[in-house]
């Protein structure tokens, strides 16, 4: 080996731009006693094949792999280069530009540590791209871009693994760190390269090799990479891709649906970024605004995470510094005034027929030996006036900040001040990206908080400052332990109340118009819940079921007759239909015979409510997407029909379908269940939870191991782009 050599390789199929990158290289200053080669490899059935062969027709110790479309217009390169890798032993390989770690997608350039600069046209227009700067001689990188690679040490290209055109680069980065030495980026001062490439191609095979890299170096991945950043999705079993593929059919539906969850997840660490430099700048309500607006964007776009401890981490600071930017003391708060326990009830805002207010009335009614008071936090948030009557009836008050003009860190101080003076227990029934509450409470001291989790499929605020996390199904549950960081848990299924029914099931038929000999099935639930996700298709079942039995009608409560339902409606000759939003739920309940449940988003409450009523509930089991599904703990036994994923949704409606005697048995038996667990035993576990408190409100500090993002990851990221909530991506899909 001649340790007074440097070569320049590179793969050739242009030889009018090879011969300008052949001027530039001939124009380097050589250092003494130095000699310089250049191989030309051209027909290169791969990159790594073309590297591998130059690398052994060479005797030089230093060798320079460059795209041919690379030009060095640092004239003192050769020498830059040699003493860096004479002063450094452990350096083996040199990129102009990289990153400190790469994200488990494989797509390096999404790290949010990139480094280096180059003269770049990769949007068709010459420009500098310039990344993070290296103060120090060089910066340790993860990976280097392919557009120049620079070695002391020659290993092995794999071109037994990358056959074309793509990841050569990171693999030989990875190659380079199994063997012990280290791969980085060098100060420049100024740009070394220019690289005219021109728009890239990656429709040649990028996307198979960055799979083909993933699964080789995963675990190398690991410790480097975030660590709710995972390619689990790609390396479990067979099993799971295979019921993976049941949502995302295609090869572009998972790769939009990775793209998504990247590109949310670069999102929220730039809100996290930008509200770090706010919070050093002394601007705590911008920090605690860019949070929220952060909270908001995880919320409709799924970022793979379900809580983010740098975010918690800044708004425990916001909460630290509450007192100092609202300095002024709240006057004539609300005081006790007899000896009960008093439960103070916190919303953003509250609505006249959502769920979870509904589920906050049911709560204060159930615990009737408490006093329960309410507040709503947001501007116009006027809280519903029965919610009101009860808390006022129960010996409570409600507060609202309407029409005060107030800022985040004012009606922390509010919420604080109130709870301190007023409460015993403070619950939280808070919209996810909500962050008063956070700062309100992020700090130790004051009545303990539990947070009520009626957002369990989405990202939110809340649980560093939970002294408790009231999970109401055992999915939820299942998600706050490994994906939220604590295991402050507990099990509280909803509330629910039961009435007698207003109609008699002939009544209810002749209100609806239904023979009394037709098997009716209904289904209630927000349109969007209906969304069509790769095989699973609502309507297309519906059409099948009703086709293949001519005494049954198909009634859908929620969406509207227009566009593919009204199609439906028209193709079954009026026996399956949607009728849009309906007041009298009852009558419904009182003429179905078989419930369905929504898919590709179950509906809880609507499947408990006609449960109660004593209808079989037909359920789309899938473990995969299992927040995505019922998991309630009435579901759970004296179901054998639903419990088997083997036996499909429209297997099951067959089999009810003619088996009116197994259609009464299992709705009895369903009936049981959420009688017990959701109304019978329902204050039991209220007042197991409430002593299972601390005396008083302690902020959690260290969090526990979160498990990383998978196949429901992407199905939930790939249906709210379906759904039409990523409101950042209604030009398309990101790049």
């Amino acid at each position: 080996m001649n340790n007074h050599k440097i070569c320049f390789i590179a793969c050739v199929n242009d030889e009018r731009v090879y011969k300008e990158s052949l001027r530039y290289i001939n124009s380097l200053i050589i250092p003494a006693g130095f000699e310089v080669d250049t191989i030309q490899i051209e027909n290169a059935s791969s990159i790594a094949q073309g590297y591998n062969n130059g690398m052994h027709s060479c005797d030089a110790k230093y060798k320079v792999y460059l795209h041919q479309d690379v030009f060095i217009i640092n004239k003192n390169f050769i020498s830059d280069v040699v003493e860096l890798f004479r002063n450094h032993d452990q350096i083996g390989m040199i990129g102009v530009a990289g990153s400190y770690d790469i994200p488990q997608n494989g797509v390096w350039w999404e790290s949010t540590q990139l480094y280096g600069k180059v003269y770049d046209s990769h949007t068709n227009r010459m420009q500098l791209l310039q990344f993070r700067d290296v103060h120090e001689a060089d910066v340790p990188v993860q990976c280097v871009d392919g557009l120049i690679l620079i070695t002391q040490y020659d290993i092995p290209w794999r071109e037994d693994l990358f056959t074309g055109w793509h990841f050569y680069d990171l693999s030989q980065s990875m190659e380079f760190s199994r063997a012990g030495y280290k791969v980085v980026v060098p100060r420049q001062e100024q740009a070394w390269c220019i690289h005219d490439c021109g728009i890239p191609n990656t429709s040649n095979g990028y996307d198979y090799y960055r799979m083909i890299f993933i699964h080789e170096y995963s675990k190398e991945l690991l410790p480097v990479v975030h660590p709710l950043l995972s390619t689990s999705h790609l390396i479990n079993s067979q099993e799971n891709d295979n019921k993976l593929r049941q949502w995302l059919v295609k090869d572009e539906d998972v790769i939009a649906a990775e793209k998504l969850i990247m590109n949310s997840q670069r999102i929220l660490n730039n809100h996290g970024m930008e509200s770090k430099q706010a919070m050093l700048a002394g601007e705590w309500e911008k920090a605690a605004n860019i949070v929220q607006n952060a909270g908001k964007d995880a919320h409709y776009h799924h970022p793979g995470m379900f809580f983010s401890a740098e975010l918690e981490s800044i708004l425990k600071c916001c909460a630290e510094k509450l007192d100092t930017v609202c300095s002024q003391s709240l006057t004539n708060g609300p005081q006790k005034a007899e000896n009960k326990r008093h439960v103070l009830h916190v919303f953003s805002e509250g609505y006249q027929t959502g769920g979870h207010t509904r589920l906050a009335a049911r709560w204060m009614e159930s615990d009737s030996e408490t006093i329960h008071s309410v507040m709503s936090l947001w501007i116009g948030s006027v809280m519903p006036q029965w919610i009101v009557d009860i808390a006022e009836g129960s010996g409570g008050w409600y507060l609202n900040f309407e029409p005060n003009n107030l800022t985040l860190f004012h009606k922390a101080k509010i919420l604080r001040e109130v709870a301190h003076s007023w409460a015993d227990i403070v619950v939280l029934h808070i919209h996810p990206w909500d962050v008063i509450p956070s700062i309100a409470f992020g700090t130790d001291g004051g009545p303990p908080v539990i947070l009520l989790n009626h957002a369990d499929h989405v990202f939110w605020f809340g649980a560093s400052i939970a002294d408790m996390i009231a999970d109401i199904r055992p999915a939820g549950q299942d998600v706050t332990r490994k994906r939220r960081g604590t295991t402050r848990s507990m099990l509280l299924p909803i509330p629910m109340t039961e009435s007698a029914a207003k109609y008699s099931r002939e009544e209810a038929r002749q209100k609806l118009g239904i023979d009394e000999h037709a098997v009716l099935l209904v289904s209630i639930g927000a349109s969007h819940k209906y969304t069509l996700c790769g095989n699973y298709n609502f309507l297309q079942m519906l059409y099948d079921v009703v086709q293949k039995h001519s005494h049954v009608i198909a009634l859908v409560v929620g969406p509207n007759d227009e566009g593919e339902w009204r199609q439906l409606r028209i193709q079954t000759n009026g026996r399956a239909c949607a009728v849009g939003t309906q007041w009298d739920l009852d009558v419904f309940h009182c003429a179905a015979d078989i419930y369905l449940d929504s898919f590709s988003i179950a509906s809880l409450t609507a499947s408990l409510e006609a449960g109660l009523r004593g209808l079989p509930v037909v359920l789309l089991e899938d473990q995969i997407a299992r927040l995505l599904k019922i998991d309630d703990l009435s579901f759970t036994r004296d179901q054998d029909l639903f419990a088997a994923e083997d036996v499909t949704y429209e297997q099951k409606i067959d089999t009810l379908i003619v088996d009116a005697a197994l259609r009464n048995q299992l709705g009895s038996n369903l009936s049981r269940n959420i009688k017990a667990d959701h109304i019978d035993n329902w204050n039991t576990r209220l007042q197991e939870l409430y002593h299972c408190l601390p005396s008083t409100h302690t902020v959690l500090t260290e969090y526990e191991t979160i498990s990383t993002w998978s196949e429901g990851d992407m199905i939930w990221a790939y249906l709210q782009y379906k759904m039409g909530w990523c409101y950042l991506y209604r030009g398309g899909l990101p790049l």
